[in-house]
């Protein structure tokens, strides 16, 4: 449900503009679920006003679906990615002026609120699109672009030169368009790969990106086979 959260709520901040929006009255969402009638973002600023939600670009780490890319051009924005980590996709936005921005888990940040996560504005912009929509979350889903992601991680071994690998693999795909804000992503069309070493473990993580899973894992497994083959001669 995360993913759909941030999908949810990054469209409906660029659909909006500036008018308040209002449910005429209690629908039915999905089976044994009501959406009752709200009047929801504008939001209530600290001088006690109703401000309406501002269109904008997006932020997201670059970890994040390609969906995020294609709800934004859909509404003819731009979706700006960060390095991984809350503060570098507040930062992010600051910098761009975008109004909304979040991580692929589905933590959103709504700057005109405050400046941090907060799973009550993903839950609220999720459900005031619901209601404005109608229909069922699986039917708003289904508006959405469809890609999967395959998560995977190389153990390191005591010594490895990561940065060797990294810039190796870089020098391999230097004519894809990439990125080295944080560690390496790659494009290959609708495609992406991001190679990261955690912070927090001993570990690169490898992000794949597709349109289906078994494709996600194929080029995941493709881009392993890469490394292990580079590292061998980073070692030599």
């Amino acid at each position: 449900m995360e993913r759909r959260q941030l999908l949810a709520a990054t469209a409906a901040l660029a659909a909006w503009g500036t008018a308040p929006v209002q449910a005429a009255a209690s629908r039915p969402a999905t089976p044994g679920i009501t959406v009752e009638a709200v009047q929801m973002p504008a939001w209530t600023s600290r001088d006690g006003k109703r401000r309406p939600l501002s269109p904008g670009d997006t932020v997201s780490n670059l970890s994040s679906t390609r969906a995020l890319n294609d709800v934004a051009e859909r509404h003819g924005r731009k979706r700006h990615a960060s390095a991984v980590g809350e503060v570098n996709v507040v930062e992010c936005m600051r910098e761009v002026g975008a109004p909304i921005g979040g991580e692929g888990n589905g933590g959103v940040i709504l700057g005109e609120l405050h400046y941090g996560r907060d799973a009550l504005v993903g839950i609220a912009l999720f459900l005031t699109l619901l209601a404005r929509r109608g229909g069922t979350a699986s039917e708003l889903r289904r508006g959405y672009p469809d890609y999967h992601i395959s998560k995977n991680k190389i153990e390191l071994a005591p010594g490895m030169d990561v940065q060797a690998l990294v810039n190796a693999m870089q020098h391999r795909h230097q004519q894809q368009p990439h990125s080295i804000v944080d560690g390496l992503r790659i494009e290959f069309g609708k495609e992406w790969v991001h190679l990261r070493r955690s912070n927090t473990e001993p570990i690169v993580r490898i992000y794949a990106e597709s349109s289906s899973p078994a494709a996600a894992d194929a080029l995941a497994k493709r881009i392993m086979a890469e490394m292990k083959e580079l590292l061998a001669e980073v070692r030599s």
